[in-house]
C-alpha cells in the first residue's frame, strides 16, 4: 500500500521600495499579501542604521508589520559584524 501526502501550493504577491543613502540609512515600505482576498498580512515599514565601529561594522534595524490578528508587530534587530 503507498501513502500519499497532498501538497498546497500558497502564491503571494509582494511589493517593497527601498531608499538608501550613503549606505548608512535605508527606508522601507511595503505591502505583504498584495491582490488576496482573505490575507492577515498587511502594510510594512521599516528603517535600518549601520556605521563603522573600527574595523568593525554595526546595524540596528527595526520593522513594522500590520497583521489583524495580532495587530501591529514590532521587531527590532542589534548586529555588531566582528
Amino acid at each position: 500500500m503507498t501513502d500519499f501526502s497532498a501538497w498546497t501550493l500558497a502564491c503571494q504577491t509582494r511589493i517593497e521600495a527601498v531608499l538608501t543613502w550613503n549606505e548608512t540609512l535605508a527606508l522601507r515600505a511595503g505591502w505583504q499579501t498584495l491582490f488576496q482576498e482573505d490575507a492577515e498580512l498587511g502594510g510594512t515599514l521599516g528603517m535600518g542604521l549601520r556605521g563603522d565601529l573600527g574595523e568593525n561594522t554595526w546595524r540596528v534595524d527595526y520593522a513594522w508589520a500590520d497583521h489583524d490578528h495580532l495587530e501591529g508587530t514590532h521587531r527590532m534587530t542589534l548586529v555588531l559584524e566582528l
